[in-house]
């Protein structure tokens, strides 16, 4: 097990060829694979978008995007506000529209054929618990504290995240898929009522060629 920590300032913004954004990379698997010139089996990932424009297209993966930032925007004809989530095919040709202004969204990028994602917010509305435990076995763990902060702690190790931190929990193995058999007690605590964070599971099903 391994514990990938980094701070905001590690993320390193890329700006678009056309001006239109830019993005952070936050994680891809493989760890070696360069974006976008080498073949990957998921990617995490952010960007600022100033203009309305086109997605790039991705044959072969899966699409599910929020806007963690800004008035929303509509995806293949759907309009969705911020928090929201959409899923879509990567084989699409399809565009985001803002609809009032910049947004900025959380990407995830994967295929299918080898992993199954789940993605969801913590902390979102006042009503949900300040605290969120549960014992897990998958294959990779990672946390986005969007804003506040919250301490993540896995068995006898913990961070505190701050605005723009991640933490992935890489469980895989180089040479094999894992199916991992013994689970982890995983919590994550919010430190002031108004902390937010993302939180996504990833699990590997078949062994990756890559």
């Amino acid at each position: 097990m391994k514990l990938l920590f980094k701070r905001a300032l590690e993320h390193v913004e890329t700006p678009w060829k056309n001006g239109q954004g830019a993005t952070r990379q936050f994680a891809i698997y493989p760890f070696e694979s360069k974006f976008p010139d080498d073949p990957f089996v998921w990617r995490l990932s952010s960007a600022k978008i100033s203009q309305s424009s086109p997605f790039s297209r991705f044959a072969g993966y899966e699409r599910i995007l929020t806007v963690i930032d800004g008035q929303g925007l509509e995806v293949g004809g759907k309009k969705m506000g911020l928090h929201e989530f959409i899923a879509f095919s990567g084989d699409l040709n399809f565009s985001a529209h803002l609809s009032s202004g910049p947004i900025e969204d959380f990407n995830i990028i994967y295929s299918p054929e080898f992993v199954k994602v789940h993605s969801k917010y913590l902390f979102l509305n006042a009503e949900d618990p300040d605290h969120f435990a549960k014992e897990m076995n998958s294959t990779f763990i990672f946390v986005f504290c969007i804003k506040g902060n919250v301490v993540v702690r896995v068995n006898r190790e913990e961070r505190v995240l701050g605005p723009g931190d991640t933490l992935l929990l890489d469980r895989s193995a180089k040479d094999s898929y894992v199916q991992v058999a013994s689970p982890l007690w995983v919590e994550i605590v919010q430190q002031n009522p108004k902390s937010l964070s993302l939180f996504v599971q990833i699990d590997m099903i078949t062994k990756s060629p890559l």
